[in-house]
């Protein structure tokens, strides 16, 4: 459950410095008071489409995630498109344990090379919304749960005719390369209630999951390097969840507020 708030500055000219640090202080306040369920679905957290314009008050087309009652304080039709770019480079050094199988003479390094990885990724955000009188519709296609890994290889074991599997690194133990991703297909309505400065939202989520992992694995449970093979995990399904919303004009054009929920894909489980 997330809760936000935000206030706008004051139109007049000398009130603006004033306006601004009682903006900072309720956004500070509300901040301190931010609550978040686990991202338990899998992977990594990537729900950064719309930058400072994505949070529980906004009222652009990524509120059919963030908060669905937002849709309904907006006014015409609204297209909206995101995409966030990850640069992302790690190291991994594996210190050899004594259950380890010790390496061959020939092929010292094959499990404890240090290996690396230098990724780019990118993360789209397709959204509309349109207001009709008091209601609200909206759609998106994004990916709030997501990650892949692409490690680089060990050059010194390229083309080995007796050790082929340390090509792949020290790191093949725990991963070749992997993908795990969650795709939301949303679809949310929103309601304004008249005179009252509330609004109220629901969205439905269609999501596919995908896990997509292949490491190095042998039979017997060791690392040996002469006896190495491979696993592969393919799997992907489809699940449902839905978002809830409220919004509520405090002071009208100064303090809006919002709560919202998301559920996790099959709600629970």
């Amino acid at each position: 459950m997330t809760l936000g708030g935000i206030m706008s500055k004051a139109a007049s000219t000398n009130m603006q410095h004033t306006s601004r640090l009682g903006a900072v202080s309720v956004l500070a306040a509300f901040g301190c008071v931010l609550v978040a369920g686990q991202a338990d679905a899998s992977g990594f957290s990537t729900a950064r489409f719309g930058g400072e314009h994505g949070h529980p008050t906004t009222t652009n087309p990524t509120a059919v995630y963030y908060n669905p009652a937002g849709i309904a304080k907006s006014e015409g039709i609204h297209l909206f498109l995101d995409g966030s770019l990850a640069i992302r480079s790690a190291s991994y050094k594996h210190t050899p344990a004594d259950t380890d199988m010790a390496e061959p003479a020939d092929a010292q390094g094959a499990n404890t090379d240090e290996a690396k990885l230098f990724n780019v990724l990118a993360v789209p955000m397709v959204g509309a919304s349109a207001k009709f009188g008091d209601f609200a519709i909206g759609a998106g296609f994004y990916v709030p749960f997501g990650g892949t890994s692409i490690w680089d290889k060990n050059e010194r074991f390229e083309d080995d005719p007796q050790y082929p599997g340390p090509y792949d690194g020290a790191n093949r133990w725990y991963s070749l390369n992997g993908t795990i991703m969650s795709t939301y297909y949303t679809l949310a309505a929103a309601y304004e209630i008249p005179n009252t400065g509330l609004s109220v939202g629901l969205s439905g989520n269609l999501v596919k999951s995908v896990v997509d992992t292949l490491r190095a694995r042998n039979a017997d449970g060791s690392n040996d390097v002469a006896l190495e093979g491979r696993s592969y995990v393919d799997a992907s399904g489809w699940q449902v969840g839905f978002g809830a919303g409220l919004m509520y004009d405090a002071i009208p054009n100064q303090l809006t507020l919002g709560l919202s929920y998301q559920s996790r894909p099959n709600v629970a489980g």
